[in-house]
């Protein structure tokens, strides 16, 4: 199983039935051609990521900082 399957299939298992079937959207930046707009989406996808993986969670669990460890990234 990928990378954070488990706990999907773990988490669901558990979901009441009455909220209905589980979707998930993944969404991204995208930034087409060359120059400063580019650089700037860049920007703002490296801060966020930051953000994510360095400042949220609790202090002693980080969900975003452990799934990019375990994802090598």
């Amino acid at each position: 199983m990928m990378c954070g399957e488990n706990a999907l299939h773990a988490g669901k298992a558990k979901r009441s039935d009455n909220l209905g079937q589980l979707e998930i959207v993944a969404g991204g930046t995208v930034a087409l051609g060359d120059g400063p707009h580019v650089e700037a989406a860049r920007k703002a996808v490296r801060d966020n990521t930051g953000f994510y993986v360095g400042g949220m969670g609790a202090r002693d669990q980080n969900f975003y900082n452990d799934l990019f460890q375990a994802l090598r990234l």
